[in-house]
């Protein structure tokens, strides 16, 4: 690694800023939006595959602020971790 990022932006990130009820931080979000390299939109392809990590024991822990542990994910390759197999997966 190079150390470098890109920020990639996500209609569900419009639509929590949206719901931001102080403006200085509404604004100071949609500047990311500006740096983001791809902005992604809400589509059937992106819906499936929604439902395939689901499917695969990954669930949304956002209304805790966490992201669900590796370990605690099936891996239906038959590794140790949900990580490969999220990498793994076909769009």
């Amino acid at each position: 690694m190079n150390g470098e990022i890109d920020v990639v932006w996500s209609y569900i990130l419009d639509c929590e800023n949206d719901q931001n009820p102080f403006e200085e931080k509404r604004s100071a979000i949609e500047q990311w939006k500006k740096l983001a390299c791809a902005d992604i939109e809400e589509t059937e392809s992106l819906i499936e595959m929604a439902n395939r990590l689901v499917g695969m024991g990954i669930r949304s822990n956002a209304h805790e602020g966490r992201i669900p542990s590796p370990r605690k994910m099936k891996d239906p390759y038959g590794g140790d971790s949900g990580t490969r197999s999220i990498n793994s997966l076909e769009t």
